[in-house]
């Protein structure tokens, strides 16, 4: 009996031995076998994490720790087996994805080589923390999962994922850097974390999004950061007080934009060729458009420009040919000359001063032969280039409403020999008197806050010069090429000469020198070495206290300490006479000092005869029975002349015949034959006027004496026929 137990629990056994055997290997059948596997951290000798790679095309990352970092995609341990890998797994416990980890092939496009061909999905567990550069970029994924845990996503992470068609980004994300999503042409969706303070460069550059929420904790947009995207709108909330160049570049499908008041500067090119961009608000706030910020937006017809604005920059409505509207900023500082020049509203200005609400943006068109222009008073600033390129402008009268001369405004006005700046003037642009090659007379008024770079270049008739104490002076600021510039005046209150100040003034002998002016910048005078008199306003000791840069030698000259500096008062105007029609006249310019009345300048400015300017014409006039008649002319009030035109046409005189007596109710008819010229002329005679009647009770005590005397003479008369 005992035997029998034995042998049926050995069968028994057996059975169940044979049983898990077959169980073993369907099992084995069923869990794919790992191909491949290695380590991949980046901690002590890299052990700290393992990578495996299943028959399924599942590469998996486990372990505790950082990975390693690669210096790009051909580095890569499990690189070789890149057809095969379908999925990536990256395990609690890694706290870190390396750089360029799982990058793939950045020249596939021209070399059309992929390393993950079939790579689809990416799982990262939660743990994870930080994202490294690259780890993803170039790849064919389709799909990731961000977890909670990610702290810090770095650049490039899924640059040019062109299959990646959604993303969340987790809570606790502060920055979105540069390029991060870039490239990404699938991206439809992507949700961002309300933690985001910044979007950086290029972030979402290329992406399909046609739609975004930013949240409102966002203070920073980087560059390009969403250009040639396929946005149609987009809200920009409150808070965001930095948006970097080119952002929207290329949105060719934008239609809608909201920005916020917190915004100071639309940035260069923010929305260069939105070519669906329709119109457009700019929020009360905004100072600065810079340039070509809106260029290449073709569809664009309106523009709301608050009065916060200062600054219109460079090409800033570029190739707007149907832009017509565009509201006028009250507070405008500076408009370039290049920035409305290709807007339909520009085209549609007649030719002559256009101006841009209280700004005069240029001259249209080219000035009549020795033009002398007056600016109407109520004109805040003269625009960019405003009078570029006139040479037929001899003379400028600028008002005392002037406040701003914008960049390059007399540039290249080779006739123009005076220039006067009311005191009202504060700021002077860059390269304002370039190339005035024949103004010998500038005075800058006593007002002029800032001075840029180049303001006085190649002027080569002008040889004084004074400049106001109020001046501050841009690093670049200089006088260039002013060949015969021999004296100039620094006012009290300059307090720094910038490097190579007096660029080019061989002529220069004389200095009027304040106290205040404690620091001479590297060469400020090395092309002006024959300087001979610096009249200095203060003591030896003072001139000795001065910083001077490198390369400022003045061999020759003499200071005189204790000198006066002639501070010049208001411009007089000497020596009238008024120019004719037909012959010039001029005055005298002369400055004295507000002190002690010396004669600073005088220069005598030439007035061009007015050649008939008030001349207008006169329609014909017909000759009547009584009266010639005229041709049509030209008439000048100024002189009394008739310039053309108005020659008699002769009235027709002659033998009057009565064809028809006129009468109290009805016209009548006269014939005349002209003695001039033997024509009958026929004219209308008009009706008589009834004879008035006399009532005795008008003319009174006349009347009574009249009729004594008629009844007197008529009694005589019949007392002498009696028989």
């Amino acid at each position: 009996m005992k035997n029998t137990v034995n042998k049926l629990f050995s069968m028994l056994l057996a059975c169940v031995m044979a049983l898990t055997l077959v169980s073993a290997a369907a099992l084995a059948e069923e869990t794919p076998g790992i191909v491949a596997s290695g380590t991949c951290g980046a901690e002590g000798d890299g052990t700290n994490l393992t990578w495996t790679l299943d028959g399924e095309g599942l590469l998996t990352i486990s372990g505790e720790g950082a990975m390693a970092d690669y210096r790009d995609a051909e580095n890569q341990p499990w690189k070789e087996y890149g057809e095969s890998i379908q999925n990536i797994v990256i395990k609690n416990g890694v706290s870190y994805i390396g750089l360029y980890a799982f990058a793939d092939n950045p020249m596939s496009y021209l070399d059309h080589i992929v390393y993950y061909p079939n790579l689809t999905a990416v799982e990262i567990e939660n743990g994870v923390t930080q994202i490294g550069r690259n780890a993803f970029a170039y790849s064919s994924i389709t799909s990731v999962t961000i977890p909670d845990s990610i702290q810090t996503i770095d650049a490039y992470a899924f640059y040019q994922c062109d299959r990646l068609t959604s993303a969340v980004v987790p809570e606790g994300i502060t920055t979105l850097p540069e390029r991060c999503f870039g490239a990404c042409g699938a991206l439809s969706s992507i949700t961002l974390p309300s933690t985001l303070t910044t979007i950086g460069d290029s972030a979402l550059r290329g992406c399909g999004l046609e739609g975004i929420t930013i949240p409102s904790g966002v203070t920073s947009i980087g560059e390009y950061a969403f250009a040639s995207s396929q946005l149609k709108a987009i809200v920009i909330p409150e808070g965001v007080t930095r948006i970097l160049g080119d952002t929207f570049r290329h949105c060719e499908h934008l239609e809608s934009v909201t920005l916020p008041h917190s915004l100071q500067v639309i940035a260069p090119g923010m929305f260069e060729f939105c070519r669906a961009l329709k119109s457009i608000t700019i929020p009360e706030g905004v100072r600065v458009l810079a340039s070509y910020a809106f260029s290449g937006c073709k569809e664009l017809t309106s523009v709301i420009l608050p009065d916060s604005v200062e600054n219109i920059m460079p090409g800033v409505f570029n190739g707007c040919g149907k832009l017509e509207t565009i509201t006028f900023p009250s507070g405008l500082k500076n408009l370039s000359g290049t920035s409305l020049l290709e807007t339909g509203w520009y085209q549609a200005q007649p030719e002559g001063p256009v101006y841009f609400g209280d700004f005069l943006y240029n001259y249209k068109g080219e000035m009549p032969e020795n033009t002398v222009f007056d600016i109407p008073y109520g004109t805040r600033g003269i625009g960019g280039k405003a009078f570029a390129n006139q040479t037929n402008l001899i003379e400028i009268h600028i008002p005392d409403s002037v406040l701003y001369i914008c960049e390059n405004a007399f540039s290249y006005c080779s006739g123009l020999q005076s220039i006067i700046c009311p005191d009202s003037v504060k700021e002077i642009g860059e390269y304002v008197f370039n190339n005035c090659s024949s103004l010998t007379q500038l005075y800058l008024g006593n007002s002029v806050e800032r001075i840029r770079q180049g303001f006085i270049m190649i002027c080569g008739a002008l040889t004084e010069l004074v400049i106001p104490g109020t001046a501050v002076f841009d690093d670049k600021a200089d006088i260039i090429s002013c060949d015969q510039l021999s004296r100039v005046v620094l006012l009290p209150g300059i307090e720094r000469l910038t490097d190579y100040f007096f660029n080019h003034c061989p002529s220069l002998t004389e200095i009027s020198w304040p106290a205040s002016l404690t620091s001479v910048g590297n060469s400020a005078f090395l092309y002006a070495q024959n300087v001979t008199d610096i009249y200095y306003e203060g003591t030896p000791e003072q001139w000795q206290q001065i910083s001077w840069g490198g390369y400022n030698s003045l061999p020759n000259a003499t200071v005189h300490y204790n000198s006066h500096i002639h501070t010049p008062g208001s411009i007089v105007t000497e020596n009238e006479t008024p120019a004719g029609c037909v012959s010039e006249g001029g005055y005298d310019s002369v400055v004295y000092c507000a002190q002690c009345s010396y004669e600073l300048s005088r220069t005598h400015v030439t007035v061009t005869q007015t050649n008939h300017a008030n001349q207008y014409g006169v329609a014909a006039t017909e000759a009547t029975a009584t009266a010639h008649g005229y041709t049509a002319g030209v008439y000048c009030p100024d002189c009394d002349t008739w310039l053309s035109g108005h020659e008699v046409i002769h009235n027709h005189l002659g033998a009057q015949t009565v064809v028809k007596p006129a009468t109290e109710t009805e016209e009548g008819l006269v014939d005349i034959v002209c003695t001039v010229c033997g024509q009958t002329i026929r004219y209308t005679a008009s009706v008589t006027e009834p004879e008035p009647q006399e009532e005795d009770d008008v003319p009174g005590f006349w009347v009574r004496i009249r009729d004594f005397f008629r009844g007197f003479i008529d009694w005589f008369l019949r007392l002498f026929k009696r028989p």
